[in-house]
């Protein structure tokens, strides 16, 4: 009985680790489990702890970082001030990338929509890049930084994803450019970046312009701008019917054969009854 079972197990198995896309997402969901980075970043920053549970931190800095994010090799040009205990604690970034798959963020000044005076990260909807238990040590002084992530989220989303469910909806194989693009204008400014961020992934452009709005709950003018840009230049790409035709720039007369009319169907014409013999 017990050769039976493997046997079963075994045939479930093949088709998912026979799959190259299957393959192919699990080592993105385990690469995610760990960030690093570093770079020349002016100010006095100190972070340690996971995120939103048990965390002490403060200071300021911006500057370029460099390293590995999200499942790839990113530079960006940052600003992050952060500061509390552990569930007071203040906590806001803004990202813009040079390179990589990474979807930025903004941060909004008095003024702006969706701007919070006290961003505390349990009682705000500001986004930030640090989930929920991330276990993070930086420091930044004077200028030079530099930062270390695990992410147990990621290690649930590759456990879980062994088993065919994509906790985190990140997997390439199960979504195409079609399927995202209606996703870049939801409501909900995470669903937005993640979109964002998958398309990058797909069709290996990279749209710096993009960065994620500073509120779940706010879709600004900047980042419209920007998913329409995304929009035109995958609809180019893929060659789809609603892409901008090209606009002629000269007129031509239509040649002699053209300017005839069209010629019109004719039916034949129907036989006269036969006259009875007398």
């Amino acid at each position: 009985m017990k050769i039976k079972y493997y046997h079963i197990v075994i045939a479930l198995a093949a088709p998912l680790v026979g799959s190259c896309a299957y393959l192919r997402d699990r080592g993105r969901d385990l690469a995610r489990v760990v960030e690093f980075d570093g770079g020349v970043s002016t100010g006095f920053q100190a972070h340690a702890g996971f995120s939103h549970l048990l965390e002490f931190g403060a200071g300021y800095y911006s500057g370029a970082r460099h390293g590995f994010r999200d499942g790839g090799f990113v530079s960006v040009e940052e600003s992050r001030g952060e500061f509390g205990i552990p569930f007071l604690y203040l906590h806001e970034v803004d990202q813009h990338v040079a390179s990589g798959a990474l979807a930025g963020a903004s941060v909004a000044r008095p003024l702006d929509a969706g701007f919070v005076r006290y961003p505390l990260q349990w009682f705000s909807p500001q986004i930030t890049d640090r989930e929920v238990a991330d276990f993070n040590v930086s420091v930044n002084f004077v200028f030079i930084g530099a930062s270390f992530t695990i992410k147990p989220v990621a290690i649930v989303d590759f456990v879980f994803g062994c088993v065919g469910t994509d906790l985190r909806r990140n997997d390439l194989s199960k979504y195409t450019v079609d399927d995202l693009v209606p996703e870049l204008h939801s409501s909900d400014a995470l669903e937005r970046k993640r979109a964002a961020q998958l398309i990058q992934e797909i069709t290996g452009r990279r749209f710096p312009e993009y960065r994620v709005s500073p509120s779940r709950e706010v879709f600004g003018a900047e980042e419209r701008a920007a998913i329409q840009q995304i929009e035109e230049t995958v609809r180019v790409r893929l060659g789809s019917p609603s892409s901008p035709r090209i606009t002629a720039t000269a007129y031509a007369a239509p040649a002699a054969r053209d300017a005839m009319p069209v010629p019109i169907e004719s039916t034949p014409a129907s036989r006269p009854a036969t006259v009875a013999k007398q």
